[in-house]
Order: structure tokens, then C-alpha cells, then sequence
């Protein structure tokens, strides 16, 4: 048991969610839906800033152009993430946290849509994330701040051809410097994470921090817009029965299709 909760704390916790009370007044799948700055950083390509009761957390987003080298067409994703308070700043615990988003949620992007010149020029897109408080559901969070970030960016208009200089092939790029001009990031596809917890054989969505001091079990799983399960991740030591996956699984379906449509009509409201 983690130090930030007592027994007493924990015994009063789990005995409120075993009758479907929680000690913040929610119901098991009720979500704290955080409030959604854009544009808090105007050099960069885009940024939002998301907060709730617990968490704050500033998401940047940089295109830079590379030359690609998993694959003649394919740009890159980087994620990195600093979290300088809570005793978290340990590199571990950030590259675990990166590695995990990329798994849940990019594994399936097409990399190809960041190509600028077969074999010669691409995108990166860094995705650097500030935690400046942290609480519990931090993972579904993270990915939701990102998708914030992301649909507030827009990647440079850019011109590219192969020219002959001096009989070799050389790349030639003219890049449109007006961020406001550039193209929307192809975010279609991404899918939103949503974490759930075992807690006296109940099942509780968007934890806080002391809820997740007290469950047994674990489990992440991302779900795009179409419905689809992209991926499945245990955040502890201790396993889900394999048959209440299925049913986590549904629940993710519907928890994920409500966030969509809520960042659906918020970006509605705000772009032009």
C-alpha cells in the first residue's frame, strides 16, 4: 500500500465502492472531463493544456523535417515526457509511460502519412509532454491532452522536388513558415486510452489517486473512433479474469465513443 493512503483511508474507500459510492461522489464510470486550453504555446506547431481536480498537463507538438530511415516512406513519432514532481522525474517511470502511449496508440498510424519525398524527406513530429500535476488516470490523460494537441496542429505547406546538382540527386524544400496555413495532423485513426481498476469486485473507471492505491488490478485499453480495440495493457502485477476482458472491452467501447464526441464538439465550437 502506497504511503499516501491510510488503512483506515482504504478500508473507507473500498467499503464506499462496494455499495457504488465513491468518495468523490461519482458513479464507477463516471469521468472528471479536465478543462482544454489551446494554443498555450505559440512557437510550437500546436499545444494544449489540459486540467481536472488532480492532473495538469502542458502537450506541445513540433514538425521537424528528417530524412527518413525505418522505411523510405515513413516520418516519425517521438514522445517525451518530464514529470518533475510527485518523486516521478525518474527516467524509468517517463520512458515507460512513452513506450506505453506508442503501443496503445500509434503502433497502427500510418507512418506513410508523413512522407514529404519518397526516400528523402519526411516528418517528425515530437510530441513533448509537461506533467505538471500529477493524479490518478494519468495514462488516459496523457493520450487525451495528446489528441488535444494534435487536432490543435498543423503541419507546414511544403513544396519538395529531387533536383540534379553536380550529377548527383539532391532534395530541394521550400516550407511555408505560417504555421495557420499548414494542414490539419491526419489524427483519424488514433484511438483514446481509458484505464479501469478491481476494486472489491468492482470495476472503476477514471480512478483517483488514492482509488488506484487500493485496486487489486489494473488495465488499460485504447478503442479509436470506429469502435475498434487497439490495444490492451495490465498497469500492475495482477491479472483481470479473462472472462471480465470482454466486458471491459465493452465498457471501453462506450466510455471511449463519449470522449470522442465530447473532443468532437468541442473542436466543432473552435475551429473557424
Amino acid at each position: 500500500m502506497d504511503n499516501f493512503i491510510s488503512v483506515s483511508e482504504q478500508f473507507f474507500l473500498e467499503n464506499g465502492i462496494e455499495q457504488g459510492i465513491r468518495n468523490d461522489g461519482r458513479d464507477i464510470f463516471d469521468f472528471r472531463i479536465p478543462s482544454v486550453e489551446l494554443g498555450v504555446i505559440t512557437s510550437a506547431n500546436g499545444s494544449a493544456r489540459i486540467r481536472n481536480d488532480e492532473v495538469d498537463i502542458l502537450t506541445t507538438i513540433k514538425c521537424e523535417v528528417s530524412s527518413p530511415t525505418k522505411n523510405p516512406t515513413w516520418g516519425d513519432i517521438i514522445i517525451n515526457i518530464d514529470c518533475p514532481i510527485n518523486d516521478k522525474n525518474d527516467e524509468d517511470y517517463t520512458l515507460d509511460l512513452s513506450n506505453t502511449i506508442k503501443d496503445l496508440c500509434f503502433n497502427n498510424f500510418d507512418l506513410s502519412k508523413l512522407c514529404i519525398l519518397s526516400s528523402y524527406l519526411c516528418w517528425n513530429i515530437f510530441i513533448d509532454i509537461m506533467i505538471i500535476s500529477n493524479g490518478g488516470n494519468l495514462l488516459d490523460w496523457l493520450v487525451f491532452s495528446i489528441h488535444c494537441a494534435l487536432r490543435n496542429s498543423r503541419i507546414p505547406q511544403v513544396t519538395a522536388k529531387v533536383e540534379i546538382e553536380d550529377g548527383e540527386e539532391k532534395s530541394n524544400l521550400q516550407v511555408n513558415p505560417l504555421i495557420e496555413e499548414g494542414i490539419p495532423f491526419p489524427i483519424k485513426g488514433i484511438p483514446l486510452v481509458t484505464t479501469a481498476g478491481y476494486i472489491r469486485n468492482k470495476i472503476v473507471w477514471d480512478m483517483n489517486i488514492q482509488e488506484e492505491a487500493c485496486a487489486k488490478a489494473i488495465i488499460a485499453i485504447s478503442v479509436d473512433e470506429y469502435g475498434h480495440c487497439c490495444g490492451i495493457k495490465k498497469l500492475n502485477s495482477v491479472c483481470f479474469e479473462f472472462p471480465l476482458i470482454k466486458t471491459l472491452i465493452s465498457s471501453a467501447n462506450v466510455i471511449s465513443n463519449t470522449l470522442f464526441n465530447i473532443l468532437d464538439k468541442f473542436f466543432n465550437k473552435v475551429e473557424p
